[in-house]
């Protein structure tokens, strides 16, 4: 059993707190292509280990490289009321390599 350091814990508990009104961009890299999408779907599913659970319609091209597990890097980024444009581009609006060159992502 992995058991987090109290500040991680203290972190997590108050990123948590904002999940439940917040829009999350995921994205991920796998064999040299890298993938985003818009989610809400985003919610907690234990503070020790700290661990979230991520909602992916299959149909969606990121599906299969989460589907691929840990040995595949991803980044769960949660937006704010400013970051809309972004929220947008990633819901698919922006084809995916325009949408990946609006900031620095995995």
């Amino acid at each position: 059993m992995m058991i987090a350091d109290p500040a991680t814990q203290t972190d997590f508990r108050v990123a948590m707190r904002r999940l439940a009104s917040t829009v999350a961009v995921v994205t991920a890299a796998c064999e040299g292509e890298r993938y985003g999408m818009t989610m809400t779907a985003v919610t907690s599913l234990s503070t020790d280990p700290p661990a979230l659970v991520l909602c992916v319609n299959r149909a969606a091209s990121i599906h299969a490289v989460l589907s691929r597990g840990h040995l595949v890097p991803f980044c769960i980024n949660l937006l704010g009321e400013a970051q809309h444009a972004i929220a947008q581009a990633f819901a698919g609006q922006s084809p995916r390599e325009e949408r990946l060159a609006t900031g620095a992502w995995i």
